[in-house]
């Protein structure tokens, strides 16, 4: 199953995607899940190396996504950059943490898979309720 996590920089979960069975990419994900229609221009999307949907975000809506390491190390620029992103993706990834906390999410029963995309959305909501501002 996949799904689609947005995350605010103060760490709270503000998007759970629909849950997506089987083999499919992150930009069909994306497409699927209907986030890009609440972003309006001027908004910034902090993805990870490999998410290219750099072409189907709306018109307006940046994507940051950091430098990948093509000659042995980085210009001071893509450090820079590379520092940047990384400060907000901390939340991103402390918010990942929390939501696979939940051991209910490593395997959820057959006869609750019905039940998946709400399992999910609790957990996240949970995830939310309980976090503290480091």
């Amino acid at each position: 199953m996949h799904l689609l996590l947005g995350v605010a920089p103060s760490a709270v979960i503000t998007y759970v995607s629909p849950l997506f069975p089987g083999c499919v990419s992150d930009k069909a994900v994306v497409e699927k899940s209907e986030l890009l229609k609440v972003f309006k221009p001027g908004d910034l999307i902090l993805a990870d190396k490999g998410f290219f949907i750099q072409k189907i975000v709306p018109e307006g809506v940046s994507v940051n996504i950091p430098p990948f390491l093509n000659h042995g190390k980085f210009s001071k620029s893509e450090v820079k950059v590379t520092k940047n992103i990384a400060k907000c993706r901390i939340h991103v990834e402390r918010a990942n943490a929390r939501l696979k906390d939940f051991q209910v999410l490593s395997f959820i029963p057959p006869y609750l898979k019905c039940y998946a995309e709400k399992i999910v959305k609790l957990c996240a909501a949970l995830v939310n309720q309980s976090y503290r501002i480091p």
